[in-house]
């Protein structure tokens, strides 16, 4: 590396956490809500160190490694959320650092590889992995850690013309890892048996002899093995849980429509619900929809002028095997009730690694033009992530989840909700079983005031259309005004008890900003 292009690197290494730490702070959690409560609650009810780590069994989830980062951040940050969010960056920049890593073998350049890896790190795909304070960098990120370092040496073992020891002992620290990303979320379990694919019918691992082969087989099987036995057998939990508890129930229709959109999210053209995509590609602007066209026109070229000589290279296998990953690591996440693209990172990273491979295989003039041909695609990349999380950030329910905790916590600051109240009541217009189900998991089932150092509250929500009809009805007709207390929630929360008070809210008309 000549001197200019390492004081390149040194800058680059300093830049990127801080690009990192500024790119994603306009979504940063500032109010702790939802499934974050949930577990600091859960938590501080627990004793010992045993019960601590094992939360996410609760959850019918078998995670040791996360609970056991979850519990680390427990005891460590306590309420200080600007620390969850550095964790989370921190977590973010090692991933982007390891991606560099792995594109450095086929990039040969340590300031190329650094700025495509950005790719990655400012991904709209890992915006969960952020504002999410113990399921984010200590969930999702922290597999992702893992599988990284997992897709390194496996990468290395079969792309390159090793000896047969090395490559033993890469496919070794390859399982090694991928049983670390397997005790930090279940789903990575597909890489196991991966490995035994490879073993089996990869052409690269002839030099492995057949005794060798068996042995790394037979490891691979057995962590698999000894997962399911842990789970079932000592836990006494499903083999494999979907998204909010829920056990996997295949149909006809919903893996297929799930799998279609998962991968034209990946390849760019953004696909589902916008409560849990952001903002589908319909809906962006002209000229955000012409450099999502422009990148994948340029994508496509670069995979077909790599297939078009492929039989110059000696690694003709290397993309089919890594294709059979990237569907892989997406069938955990097709089959459940809802697709995340938090669930999509790891084949989005497969997606951006096999189009380094290809892109490394092409020739060019010089190096000038090889690189301003990958700074123009990283640009474009970028270009793309952004626009989808700055237009559709707002639409994802964690968005709007924390908006409206966030109105809350300001009600308490402002002293609008009681510390004394022990029954809030929240009056709605018209009854929406959906909105009341959200402002229960936002507040904890109440809880939420514990978190601000009030009393917990019961919940309770009445609708002048339907209010009669509630089982709770008569506990609202015996109204104690030093105890219970009425709130209207619009754009932010108002006292409305006394209005109760005066005619039962018979001719109320509320306004939010007297």
């Amino acid at each position: 590396m000549t001197k200019v292009k390492f004081i390149l690197f040194l800058l680059l290494v300093i830049a990127i956490p801080i690009i990192i730490y500024l790119y994603f702070l306009p979504w940063k959690t500032t109010t702790m809500y939802g499934d974050d409560l949930y577990i600091y609650k859960t938590h501080a009810a627990l004793h010992g160190f045993s019960e601590k780590i094992n939360i996410p069994g609760l959850f019918q989830k078998y995670r040791p490694l996360h609970g056991l980062s979850m519990h680390f951040l427990n005891e460590t940050l306590k309420k200080n959320l600007d620390g969850y969010y550095c964790f989370n960056i921190a977590i973010q920049v090692i991933n982007t650092f390891l991606f560099a890593l792995i594109l450095n073998l086929f990039l040969k350049s340590p300031p190329l590889s650094l700025i495509f890896s950005l790719s990655l790190g400012l991904s709209r795909f890992s915006y969960f992995n952020i504002t999410q304070l113990y399921n984010g960098g200590a969930l999702e990120g922290l597999a992702i850690t893992f599988f990284l370092i997992f897709l390194f040496y496996l990468t290395r073992s079969i792309a390159f013309n090793n000896d047969s020891p090395r490559k033993q002992s890469d496919i070794l620290k390859a399982v090694l890892f991928a049983n670390l990303s397997m005790y930090t979320h279940e789903r990575y379990i597909v890489l196991l048996p991966f490995v035994v694919l490879l073993l089996l019918f990869y052409p690269g691992l002839k030099v492995i002899n057949w005794k060798r082969k068996v042995i790394l087989s037979l490891i691979a099987i057995a962590s698999i093995g000894l997962n399911v036995l842990v789970k079932t057998q000592v836990y006494n939990m499903p083999f494999f849980v979907g998204t909010g508890g829920t056990n996997i129930d295949l149909s006809s229709s919903s893996p297929v429509s799930f799998f279609n959109n998962a991968l034209l999210s990946i390849i760019g053209i953004n696909k589902g619900p916008e409560y849990l995509s952001g903002i589908k590609f319909s809906g962006l602007p002209f000229v955000d929809k012409t450099v999502v066209i422009v990148l994948l026109t340029g994508c496509f070229t670069i995979f077909f002028l790599y297939f078009r000589q492929l039989k110059k290279t000696s690694q003709i296998w290397l993309l089919p095997f890594l294709g059979m990953l990237f569907v892989a690591l997406l069938i955990p996440a097709v089959i459940t009730i809802r697709l995340e693209q938090r669930w999509l990172q790891a084949s989005y990273s497969l997606f951006m690694f096999s189009l380094i491979i290809a892109f490394s295989h092409i020739s060019f003039k010089n190096v000038l033009s090889r690189s301003l041909v990958l700074l123009s695609i990283t640009a474009l990349l970028l270009w793309c992530d952004f626009n989808y999380l700055n237009n559709g950030a707002a639409n994802i329910y964690l968005t709007s989840s924390e908006a409206m905790a966030d109105k809350f916590q300001e009600a308490i600051d402002k002293k609008v909700i009681r510390s004394e109240t022990k029954n809030l009541y929240i009056w709605e217009k018209q009854q929406d079983i959906n909105v009341e189900n959200e402002i229960k998991w936002v507040l904890a089932e109440g809880y939420f005031f514990n978190y601000y150092k009030q009393q917990g509250k019961n919940l309770f929500f009445e609708d002048s259309i339907y209010q009669k009809t509630l089982p709770h009805s008569s506990t609202f007709i015996k109204f104690n005004k030093t105890t219970d207390q009425i709130i209207y929630m619009d754009t932010g929360v108002v006292d409305i008890t006394n209005d109760y008070l005066q005619d039962s809210l018979k001719a109320f008309n509320i306004k939010i900003d007297r």
